[in-house]
């Protein structure tokens, strides 16, 4: 049981092992779900790598000679629709298109993601299989916005209730922004909080309240780093439960791309599929995040390759 949280496991090295171990003979890996008690821990030497460093700690932590390695992740962060209600307005996609007009994404990177980010153009990251490099963010105009509401009859204004999780300050503001450029398009905006396990529950299962007409996620793609594989578990219509829009134009290439063995024929046809989805505007496109890392500089040859750690090459100095 680790001296800082029960939730730990201890690793020690296999002297045996082909791959040799730089100077680290053994290993602790322990849970702490509070950014702010992981930053507390690594400043105060109790750990030497905290692998998930809260935005607010970062000025901190570099203020005192720690080392803070920020890379792409493998997720990008959004707002998904809830369209499969009939009678929702926001089965229009003019109005989810409206929405992505509305949103400051450079300000919100900008000011609350401390700069570590880049507005996202599609339901990929860059560093994923399939991303296409020619979409270009949906830029902050919010006459284009009001615009599109109207075309789609809602010129006085419409109501969204975004369901959000309480998972860090960061994230909290990220979410209050949105509202904040919704509200002053007349996207009448409103944030329901749940516990994290109801939100991954309702996303799996369905059963969304019927005044929730969006919710805050990340396209995830961890594992695989693949379009077709992360596109399936979130937006495609195949996808075992319907909890969130989809557009049955978009199957035959999700299907397609399943089929194609080709590298390069089946990376033109995923490059399609983002494009088409992109228009469809399922989501609000919000960010390219970054997953950040904060090490001791005692730490030496640290790398951070899409969330795996080269624990076998570092080494510990005195």
């Amino acid at each position: 049981m680790s001296r800082l949280a029960p939730e730990s496991i201890s690793y020690e090295a296999n002297e045996g092992s082909l791959r040799k171990r730089a100077n680290i003979s053994k290993l602790e890996m322990v849970a702490l779900s509070e950014p702010a008690t992981r930053n507390q821990a690594l400043l105060s030497g109790q750990i030497d790598i905290d692998t998930d460093v809260g935005v607010d700690n970062i000025k901190a932590l570099e203020a005192a000679k720690f080392v803070v390695n920020s890379v792409p992740a493998a997720n990008t962060h959004g707002v998904s629709f809830l369209t499969i209600k009939e009678g929702s307005p926001w089965r229009d996609k003019r109005l989810r298109q409206a929405a992505n007009y509305a949103v400051t994404k450079e300000s919100i990177i900008s000011n609350i993601y401390g700069g570590r980010g880049a507005p996202s153009s599609q339901s990929s990251p860059p560093i994923a299989f399939g991303y296409n490099p020619a979409l270009k963010p949906y830029p902050y105009d919010p006459a284009m916005a009001k615009k599109l509401m109207t075309e789609a009859g809602y010129a006085n204004g419409v109501d969204l209730n975004i369901s959000v999780v309480q998972i860090g300050v960061t994230l909290s503001n990220a979410m209050q922004a949105v509202a904040n450029d919704l509200n002053a398009v007349g996207i009448r905006t409103k944030l329901t909080v749940i516990p994290v396990q109801e939100h991954v529950a309702k996303f799996l299962q369905g059963g969304w309240p019927a005044d929730i007409h969006a919710f805050g996620t990340a396209s995830d793609m961890a594992g695989h780093l693949d379009v077709g594989v992360g596109f399936s578990s979130f937006y495609s219509c195949l996808k075992a439960v319907g909890t969130i829009d989809c557009n049955e134009a978009e199957t035959p290439l999700v299907r397609a791309a399943s089929a194609e063995f080709d590298p390069e024929k089946r990376r033109k046809i995923l490059q399609d599929l983002l494009a088409m989805n992109r228009e469809n505007a399922p989501l609000i496109f919000m960010a390219e995040q970054q997953n950040s890392m904060g090490y001791n500089p005692k730490v030496k040859n640290f790398k951070n390759e899409v969330f795996v750690l080269n624990y076998h090459e570092m080494r510990i100095e005195p």
